[in-house]
């Protein structure tokens, strides 16, 4: 792969969840060991990440980058910065679980909102110690709000351009933005802010902003997608286009193609099944409006970024979706060029290991204008994990053109022709067993712990079942699409027994009448002999004539 201008680089996080209240009383304590206060410092799997961890995880990226050709150009965080069940820390009472009424009617839903905050405040005000002068862009997600999934949003009914709305009205989305800006922080906050006054108009409407790099010629749009997610509430005024985010997506697209800008996209849900339970993320509308979008404008995106799973994944349309009637088409990933990624989680609390990455990216090719230079393409990267079992020892897990290497890696980079040939390298071998690059890929989905499942991980062998909900998994973008998926994969595994039964039976029908004709005609031959008569020769004396002399 050629490049016409020197390559860049950026850090990603995702799914910190950092707990300061970590082996404590107050710790988000689901394993029901997590408010032990003899626990690991750089902590443990079930629990959220304690600040040990956070510093740990920020200085590992620091020496990571430091030994990099360059600099990282930015940092991205994929949504849900702060730690789990922020409302439990006042709400006690598990009758409260996911009820978002009960939740806002306690005296303390003001109290948990500004405590997620703080936690928001001190976790930027970590990263800028290690990374004080690196544009960083964060994505808002479901357990940054308080509920969890929970968000009201009080600007609808103006136009998109105007915002009558303060901070101080804002609810949560106002918390976040004071906690993240540098224009509504405390004196006590260190560093900078990660938004300024010009994200109010689009941050306080829905939770979304953008930042240019490079000059403008790469925009990072940051979304937010949890107003998309199944569990969303309460209901939004606009359900068409909560916040008027796909409004504004459909304009920075615009303003992108026509100044020849490209972008990437980041946000926290992503718009696909989880590979767990396989369950929807988004509702069905959003999805297809996502994904029209993307369609529509594939020209411009080079990349969709997204967390949520706390698993190192991936998601890709496969080429015959275009085929596709139109129900079918608009229940499965569209074949586009960007890339969809899920990053691993920071914390451990799903038994993965703690990891991040750093995206290598770059100019390919030549063009007219602002292409002059080549287009922006993401070309590699490298994931990094804490083996936090025997200490805090960073280690590379992996370089992603290494594992998966191929003509479609060099030569196009982390493209969807690259991730499509990865998926169909993944098939059976002829031999009917896992094939070699889909278990290599299970053993990094928890960032390389072993897991206990044959969802993931290097211990368990994947099933055939298991094999078909992986490659369904990949493709589809709604329940639908998965369910139809695993069908017509059992359909056709069950079509394809049925000729090689078929065949095998003509095989042994061909064998069979094959030998009896063989038998007919030794018998044949055998009869005819004893028919032929004898004849007399001239041989010389019998035994008989012998004996009596």
């Amino acid at each position: 792969m050629s490049t016409t201008d020197e390559e860049s680089y950026f850090l990603w996080f995702s799914d910190i969840h950092f707990d300061p209240h970590y082996s404590t009383p107050r710790a988000y304590n689901v394993e029901g060991v997590c408010n032990l206060t003899s626990l690991p410092a750089i902590g443990k799997h079930g629990c959220d990440s304690p600040e040990t961890l956070v510093r740990s995880t920020f200085e590992a990226a620091a020496v990571v980058t430091a030994a990099a050709p360059s600099k990282p150009s930015f940092i991205i965080i994929t949504g849900d910065s702060i730690r789990h069940g922020m409302d439990g820390l006042f709400i006690n009472n598990t009758a409260y679980e996911n009820n978002f009424h009960a939740i806002l009617n306690t005296s303390h839903y003001a109290e948990a909102m500004e405590a997620a905050g703080h936690v928001m405040s001190n976790l930027s005000a970590i990263l800028n110690e290690y990374f004080p002068e690196t544009q960083i862009i964060v994505s808002v997600g479901n357990n940054d709000v308080v509920p969890d999934y929970y968000l009201e949003l009080k600007e609808e009914s103006t136009p998109l351009g105007n915002l009558s709305l303060s901070v101080e009205d804002a609810g949560m989305l106002g918390v976040l933005y004071s906690a993240l800006s540098n224009e509504h922080t405390s004196t006590t906050k260190r560093g900078r802010g990660l938004l300024t006054q010009a994200d109010e108009w689009t941050f306080l409407r829905g939770g979304y902003y953008s930042r240019m790099l490079h000059n403008g010629n790469l925009i990072v749009l940051s979304l937010n997608t949890v107003l998309y997610a199944s569990y969303f509430g309460p209901d939004p005024t606009n359900e068409f286009d909560p916040g008027k985010q796909f409004l504004w997506m459909r304009k920075m697209m615009e303003y992108s193609r026509e100044r020849q800008c490209q972008v990437i996209i980041i946000g926290h849900v992503p718009p696909t099944l989880g590979s767990y339970r396989h369950n929807q993320f988004w509702k069905d509308e959003y999805v297809q409006l996502y994904y029209s979008l993307i369609e529509e404008y594939d020209d411009v995106v080079i990349a969709q970024l997204f967390g949520h799973l706390h698993s190192d994944e991936f998601r890709v349309g496969g080429k015959t979706v275009a085929s596709m009637n139109t129900e079918a088409k608009t229940q499965m990933i569209p074949f586009v060029n960007s890339p969809l990624l899920l990053g691993p989680s920071v914390t451990p609390i799903h038994g993965n290991y703690p990891a991040f990455r750093l995206v290598k990216y770059g100019r390919v090719g030549g063009g007219n204008g602002q292409y002059a230079k080549g287009k922006f393409k993401l070309l590699d990267y490298e994931s990094f994990r804490s083996l936090m079992d025997i200490g805090e020892n960073w280690t590379k897990l992996y370089t992603f053109s290494e594992v998966y290497s191929s003509n479609y890696v060099r030569e196009d980079g982390l493209s969807s022709h690259t991730m499509n040939s990865i998926v169909e390298s993944m098939e059976d071998t002829l031999e009917g067993k896992e094939s070699r690059i889909l278990k290599t890929f299970r053993s990094f989905v928890l960032s390389g712990a072993a897991g206990e499942s044959q969802h993931a991980g290097s211990v368990m062998e994947c099933n055939e079942l298991c094999r078909d909900e992986w490659l369904c998994t990949f493709r589809s973008a709604t329940s639908d699409g998965y369910e139809s998926c695993l069908l017509m994969r059992r359909e056709s595994r069950e079509k394809a027994e049925s000729i090689l039964f078929v065949t095998l039976a003509a095989v042994f029908g061909t064998v069979a009448a094959l030998w009896i004709v063989i038998r007919w005609t030794k018998a044949r031959r055998r009869r005819n002999y004893e028919k032929t008569p004898s004849v007399t020769r001239d041989t010389g004396p019998s035994i008989e004539a012998i004996e009596r002399l």
